[in-house]
């Protein structure tokens, strides 16, 4: 982890993220990340979770010719992914996610 990254704690799981120029030490934050940025992981495990790492049910999938649009349910949170139409997974399927580090950033609310 680097000086201009650090750990937000966020109701979906611990994130590493960049700070945006506009933070400030000590405010509140949104975490974005880019939907095309969310990768899914190896179904097998999906008890642990760690940083950049969450579990959640596949709401939507709605498939857009070059890839498929994914709504994936984590609680009361929505978060969508962009992926190759061959790797969406089933709709009520529960699957883990993750996002890279270097591809989340944090702004003030």
């Amino acid at each position: 982890m680097t000086s201009e990254e650090l750990v937000v704690c966020s109701p979906i799981g611990n994130f590493v993220a960049r700070r945006s120029a506009e933070w400030q030490g000590g405010d509140a934050v949104l975490l974005f990340f880019r939907p095309e940025n969310v990768d899914f992981n190896n179904e097998s495990d999906l008890s642990s979770n760690g940083k950049n790492m969450a579990t959640g049910k596949i709401e939507r999938v709605t498939f857009l010719g070059n890839s498929a649009d994914v709504v994936i349910r984590c609680g009361t949170i929505a978060l969508r992914a962009r992926v190759h139409p061959t790797r969406a997974p089933e709709a009520g399927k529960l699957v883990r996610f993750s996002v890279a580090p270097e591809s989340c950033i944090i702004f003030p609310v």
